[in-house]
């Protein structure tokens, strides 16, 4: 291993067997890398199969030999840009713009705890198409033009008892999917329907995360006189639009009949307003587990904004009577990367994909295709203080608040950098991750090389100029 594969996996037989298979240095950003209970996924576009790896070491210091999961009856995921895993570690998707495939992991058990117990290398699985009358994935050339694509796909909080997958399509509709049944259990307009060969519509949503899930329950008396508890899973969806306004939508599930009841909101408003118009091309999403909730939004000019939804009074007349505002405290600018071209720094043009960390609360990951940034917030752990005390206070003290802004910047580490100088176009990511004890983030390069690298505290750098030679 070189000194840019600190947990040594580059020269694992599984990366091997993906560089093996790779056809030739990709053009576009993807994310093939998913990871979860010590298990790593890896998608092979160009054979159609998901290898995995239990990168827990043995005793001699080495990792066991990786599987391979492949379709037992032919029909394979196409064109695959993203893969995701749901929070439970049973079912795995696999995203394109052509449409979204389910499939049901083995089970796993044994000492290492490998799909059935390591006994095979190679184990058939079957992928499920989801909606085949709107999407058909698995035969991307039989597509209709008008047919819509998907934008986005994300798995909803919850629990093994309430597993749904949200898919946006480029019709600006939210489709809920039952994983078990697969029944489309939801259908939410989230805008206006697109015209046919409609260009720049600004109404257009690009991206939508959820805010973590509520439980409720209530008391009533059913049809028998008999008094039951009701349990009700409420969540929140944050959805982005290309003009930069963000939506909510109250999404209710009623756990005793399965019933799914939904309500949109008008954009939320921005503030401070003085600085007018935020951004433009809005394209990226993440919601962050803070009370209140912080959202931070991308644009394609390297801006991150990261603002704070505030649920505020009607009668407050400096949000104009609106219950709720995005408050804007901070706005990062991403750097380029190595090119010291002022030309080239100055046209930022390279989309911000936004990823959480799963190993921390207030740090997040930034990718574009110049490299990776991992941004920490500070400010998390301080203002989740400050709503615990305030929580039961009407009057907010603003100067508090302003305080807590201006003592906890975030701050932007620059920890893989994939653009040299003197390139006008970086080596665009193709999977990025990062791991648990110690912390790790893992980063698959466009050339098949995997690069892995140490959290620290202190800023890191990496300079990976030989692996692009």
């Amino acid at each position: 291993a070189t000194n840019m594969d600190y947990s040594m996996l580059n020269e694992h037989g599984m990366f091997e067997y993906f560089r093996k298979k790779y056809k030739s240095e990709r053009a576009n950003m993807s994310d093939l890398i998913a990871f979860n209970e010590e298990m790593l996924y890896l998608w092979v576009e160009e054979k159609g199969v998901l290898l995995t790896l239990q990168i827990r070491k043995r005793p001699d210091n080495t990792f066991s030999d990786f599987q391979i999961l492949k379709s037992d009856d032919g029909n394979r995921p196409h064109n695959v840009n993203e893969i995701i895993l749901d929070p439970n570690g049973l079912y795995i998707a696999t995203i394109s713009k052509f449409g979204v495939c389910l499939m049901s992991l083995p089970q796993r058990w044994g000492l290492e705890m490998k799909f059935l117990g390591g006994e095979h290398k190679e184990i058939n699985v079957k992928w499920i198409l989801i909606a085949p009358t709107i999407i058909l994935a698995i035969s991307p050339n039989k597509r209709f033009k008008e047919q819509p694509s998907v934008s986005k796909a994300r798995w909803c909080p919850g629990n093994a008892l309430t597993l749904y997958l949200a898919i946006l399509y480029s019709d600006n509709c939210l489709r809920l999917y039952d994983a078990v049944s697969l029944e489309m259990k939801k259908f939410i307009q989230v805008g206006t329907i697109p015209r046919l060969n409609a260009i720049g519509l600004p109404d257009l949503a690009v991206d939508f995360d959820f805010s973590p899930n509520i439980m409720k329950h209530v008391n009533v008396v059913d049809d028998k006189a008999t008094q039951v508890t009701i349990y009700k899973m409420q969540w929140v969806i944050y959805i982005l639009k290309s003009s930069g306004d963000v939506c909510t939508c109250t999404v209710d599930i009623n756990l005793y009949n399965d019933q799914i009841f939904s309500k949109m909101s008008d954009p939320i408003p921005m503030h401070p307003q003085d600085r007018g118009n935020y951004m433009t091309d809005a394209f990226s999403l993440l919601v962050l587990n803070c009370n209140p909730p912080l959202i931070v939004i991308a644009s394609e000019n390297g801006k991150l904004y990261h603002c704070l939804h505030i649920v505020t009074k009607k009668e407050d007349e400096a949000i104009e009577n609106s219950d709720s505002s995005l408050f804007v405290f901070e706005t990062l600018q991403i750097d380029l990367g190595l090119n010291t071209d002022k030309k080239l720094q100055n046209d930022f043009e390279f989309p911000l994909y936004l990823k959480i960390d799963p190993t921390s609360t207030s740090r997040y990951m930034c990718s574009h295709e110049a490299g990776v940034h991992l941004v920490r917030l500070p400010i998390i752990t301080p203002l989740t203080e400050f709503a615990t005390r305030n929580n039961e206070d009407d009057d907010t003290d603003n100067n508090d608040l302003q305080t807590i802004f201006a003592k906890h910047s975030s701050i932007i580490e620059y920890s893989v950098c994939t653009q040299l100088k003197g390139q006008p176009k970086g080596l665009p990511l193709q999977g990025l991750h990062t791991l648990a004890t110690p912390n790790t983030i893992i980063v698959l390069l466009g050339n098949g090389e995997l690069v892995t690298s140490p959290i620290r505290e202190l800023e890191l750098y990496i300079d990976i100029s030989k692996l692009m030679s």
